[in-house]
Formats: C-alpha cells, sequence, structure tokens
C-alpha cells in the first residue's frame, strides 16, 4: 500500500481488511467503516488516469441492478471512491463454470440489461461493458459497476474518445471513428451474452 492510500484510510477513519483488485487503472481495497459498522470497496486512482465525469454519472444513478457509489474524493496522489461492497463478479463465476446453463444465463442477461437501461435511461453510455464489469451481491443479482470512462451524451450525438477492452469494441471503435456510445453498448452486451454462454469470445478459432 502507498504512502497515500495508507493516509486517507487513516483520515476517513477507515479499517483496511484486504485488497480485492489491482489493476493498471489502480487498487481496490475491501474496508470497514466503524461508523456504519458496514464493509465497503475503496478505489484508489491515480489523480492522472482518474476522469471524474464516470464518478460524477454513478453518482447520479439509484438502481438495484447498478453499484452505488457514496463518495469519491481527491486525496494526495490519488482519486478516492467509496463504493458498494459485492463479494463475487460475473467474470469470476465465468472462469469457475466456463458458461452457465440456462436458467442462470436468462438471470443474469436480465440483470445486465436492467442495468444498462437504468444507465441509457438517463443518457450515461458505460463504454467499458465485459463481465468483469458486473458483480454479483449476496441477492444473485447482477451489478453494473466501473465507470471509469463513463459519460453523459446528448441525443444523437457521437463520441470520439476511444478506449475499453479491444475484444468487446464494436467496429467504427477500432476503426477510430465517431461512434453512437449507445449502439456500442449494445455492441459490447452482445459480446458479453455470447461469452457467459458458451464460455469464449465470439472470435476466437
Amino acid at each position: 500500500m502507498n504512502t497515500s492510500d495508507r493516509n486517507y484510510m487513516k483520515f476517513r477513519n477507515l479499517q483496511l481488511k484486504e485488497v480485492i483488485g489491482n489493476g493498471q487503472s489502480g487498487v481496490v481495497y475491501l474496508v470497514n467503516d466503524p461508523k456504519y459498522r458496514r464493509d465497503f470497496a475503496l478505489k484508489s486512482v491515480p489523480l492522472t488516469m482518474f476522469h471524474p465525469s464516470g464518478a460524477e454519472c454513478m453518482m447520479n444513478i439509484d438502481d438495484p441492478n447498478v453499484i452505488r457509489l457514496y463518495k469519491f474524493e481527491p486525496f494526495e496522489s490519488a482519486a478516492y471512491l467509496l463504493e458498494e461492497y459485492c463479494p463475487n463478479s460475473l467474470d469470476s463465476a465465468l472462469k469457475k463454470r466456463g458458461s452457465f446453463e440456462n436458467d442462470l444465463l436468462l438471470h443474469y442477461a436480465d440483470g445486465i440489461l436492467k442495468g444498462i437501461r437504468a444507465l441509457h435511461q438517463l443518457r450515461i453510455a458505460h463504454l467499458d461493458i465485459k463481465p468483469a464489469n458486473f458483480l454479483i451481491d449476496t441477492f444473485s443479482r447482477v451489478r453494473v459497476c466501473d465507470f471509469g470512462i463513463s459519460n453523459k451524451f446528448e441525443s444523437n450525438e457521437l463520441c470520439t474518445k476511444f478506449g475499453g477492452s479491444v475484444p468487446f469494441m464494436s467496429p467504427e471503435i477500432l476503426q477510430l471513428q465517431p461512434f453512437d456510445p449507445f449502439k456500442a453498448d449494445i455492441w459490447a452486451i452482445g459480446v458479453t451474452f455470447f461469452i457467459i454462454a458458451t464460455g469464449v469470445l465470439p472470435w476466437e478459432g
């Protein structure tokens, strides 16, 4: 743990339980807040990689299929996001099972669609849909997470910022052409559905 993360937890009186995620975009900690007697996921994102538009989008959503963001703020060298904690992810469940049987597949697909619909109704595009960005809560509900590059768009507005995960990118994004962000989300949902149904990417082999 770096000094900034340690100082932030001390500043906010958060008790570290364990590291639950570590990647290029930052670290995710499982922390406990004694004031609320509750566990939270705390994301530490370097300020140079932090996009406040995604956090602002997340703060505006209150939906059972979307992870709640309770607070985000800069502190020293990072931005810190205090989020609802879910113990499992769709990606980890998929790696354990290989694919999902029909009933579970339909249940997860329904949750994914409801979560993304909640975003789109607010004109928010996720822009990085993939199995790793869906968590599973203690009630077995799918919850959309990781709004790192999400943004709000006006009707018919095209996006010219290219990001996300390559296997889930629409052809327009791969060709670096202005694209409809909501249609790009739908494309990525289709790829995600294929993976959770078969266990492989649609273009393998």
